[in-house]
C-alpha cells in the first residue's frame, strides 16, 4: 500500500514527530523506511523538534565495517643466534629511519666514528644493558657499543632494548647524554575522525565469576538497551567471564542495530566463542585506527613507569608496546609503524583517559572497583563517561 504525503504526515504526527519538506519527500519515495525509522526513533531519549533529511540519514547510516589492520602474535619454536641477530637488526633499522629525520640529533654519527677528540655528537642506539648504581646504559648500533651516563629521571624511563637518539657531550672520560630523543608521534599528526557520528563504547573486567557482580551486569544489560545512539560499536576488552553462557546472554541483549567485538582477557583464555580475538589487534573504522588490548601486555613495565596510564603513554612515545626482549617476547610485532588514534585497554581497573598528540588513551574501570567505562564519538572525538553507579 502506498501512502499519500498527507497520510505520511499524519503517521509521524501520531508519533509526536514533524517532518520538513526534504524528509517528507524522502519517506514518500522510500515508504519501506517509515516503520523502521519510527521504531528506532521511539527509543531515542532526545528527538529533534523537526525531522530533517540529515537526521534521517544519520538514523539509517550503517556502522562502517570494522577492518582488521593487524593481529598481534608471538612466534614459537627454537630460535638460533642468527634469528636473534636479525630480530635486533630489523628493530634498529625501523627506528633509525624514524630518528635520523629528527633535527634535534645534531652531528649524527655511528658509534665506531666516535673519537676522544670529539666533544659533541649524536647517535642512534639500542639500550642493551643498564647500570642502576652509575645511572649509565650500554648503547649499541650496527657498528659498536658505548657507555652513556644519564640524568636519573631519564634513566628511569628507559626499558631495555628500546632504540632512541642520544645528544651527547664528552666530559673527561665520560660521555654524558645532554638529551634523549624518542621516536614519538609526529607533531603534526592529524586528529582522525569519521565523516558521520559513529559511537564506540569500551567495556571490560566484569569478572562475572564473582556472583556479587551480577547486579551490575543486570544494570549494564539494561543500560545498553536504553542507549539512544543509532550507530554504536561495543568493544568488550576481556575479563568479562570464563563462562560461555554469560557471553551468550550479552549477545541476546545487545540491540540489533549495534555491533559488538570481543577480545580475550585472562578469564577467557580457554573460552572458544564466535567473534572473540585471542590477542591485541589494531582495527580501523573509516580512517580512525584503534589499538585494542586487554592490558596485561603492559603489566611487566609497571615496575618502570609505576602507573598504568603513564606506562602506556611512555611506550607510545617509544613507539613500541612491548620492547624488552626475551625468548617469550621474540617479536617486533609491537613496533608502532601505524600510530593508533585510540588506545583502549582494560585489566588495570583504573578508569582514566588522556589525549596525547591526537591519540586518545583510555583505561577502563571494573565491576570489582569502579564500574566506569568510556564512550567516544569518532566524528567529534568527544569522550564521555559510561558509569554503572
Amino acid at each position: 500500500m502506498n501512502f499519500s504525503k498527507q497520510e505520511i504526515i499524519k503517521m509521524f504526527l501520531r508519533n509526536g514527530l514533524q517532518l520538513d519538506n526534504d524528509s517528507l519527500s524522502y519517506f514518500f519515495s522510500n515508504q519501506d523506511k517509515i516503520n523502521p525509522f519510527l521504531e528506532i526513533v521511539k527509543n531515542l531519549k532526545e528527538k529533534p523538534l523537526v525531522i530533517t533529511k540529515s537526521f534521517v540519514e544519520e538514523i539509517f547510516f550503517q556502522i562502517p565495517k570494522v577492518e582488521i589492520l593487524k593481529e598481534f602474535s608471538q612466534p614459537t619454536g627454537i630460535f638460533s643466534s642468527e634469528d636473534i641477530l636479525k630480530f635486533f637488526h630489523e628493530r634498529y633499522e625501523f627506528f633509525r629511519k624514524i630518528l635520523e629525520k629528527r633535527i634535534d640529533l645534531v652531528n649524527l654519527i655511528s658509534i665506531n666514528r666516535i673519537s676522544k677528540k670529539l666533544r659533541k655528537f649524536s647517535i642512534i642506539g639500542m639500550i642493551s644493558d643498564k647500570n642502576e648504581e652509575e645511572k649509565s646504559v650500554e648503547v649499541e648500533d650496527l657498528t659498536g657499543t658505548i657507555t652513556i651516563f644519564l640524568d636519573e629521571k631519564i634513566f628511569n624511563l628507559l626499558p631495555l632494548d628500546v632504540v632512541i637518539g642520544f645528544v651527547c657531550e664528552r666530559k673527561g672520560d665520560r660521555i654524558i647524554a645532554e638529551d634523549v630523543i624518542f621516536p614519538d608521534i609526529p607533531l603534526r599528526k592529524e586528529v582522525s575522525k569519521t565523516t558521520n557520528n559513529v559511537y564506540c563504547l569500551f567495556v571490560s573486567d566484569f569478572h562475572l565469576d564473582f556472583s556479587e557482580n551480577y547486579k551490575l551486569f543486570e544494570n549494564f544489560l539494561g543500560s545498553i538497551k536504553n542507549l539512544s545512539y543509532p550507530n554504536l560499536l561495543i568493544f568488550f576488552l576481556g575479563d568479562i567471564s570464563s563462562r560461555k553462557e554469560d557471553y551468550e546472554m550479552i549477545v541476546e541483549n545487545i540491540p540489533k542495530n549495534f555491533s559488538y567485538f570481543f577480545l580475550k582477557g585472562e578469564l577467557e583464555k580457554n573460552l572458544n566463542f564466535e567473534k572473540i580475538f585471542d590477542l591485541p589487534v589494531i582495527i580501523k573504522v573509516q580512517n580512525v585506527k584503534i589499538f585494542l588490548a586487554h592490558g596485561d601486555l603492559f603489566s611487566p613495565y609497571l615496575s618502570i613507569f609505576k602507573k598504568p596510564e603513564d606506562t602506556i603513554l611512555q611506550l607510545l612515545k617509544l613507539r613500541n608496546f612491548n620492547p624488552t626482549f626475551s625468548l617469550n617476547n621474540f617479536s617486533n610485532n609491537y613496533l608502532l609503524d601505524e600510530i593508533p588514534d585510540i588506545v583502549a585497554v582494560g585489566h588495570f581497573h583504573n578508569p582514566t583517559f588522556q589525549n596525547y598528540k591526537g591519540t586518545t588513551i583510555i583505561l577502563n574501570g571494573s565491576f570489582n572497583t569502579q564500574p566506569i567505562f568510556w564512550l567516544i564519538n569518532l566524528k567529534t572525538r568527544e569522550i564521555n563517561k559510561f558509569s554503572l553507579i
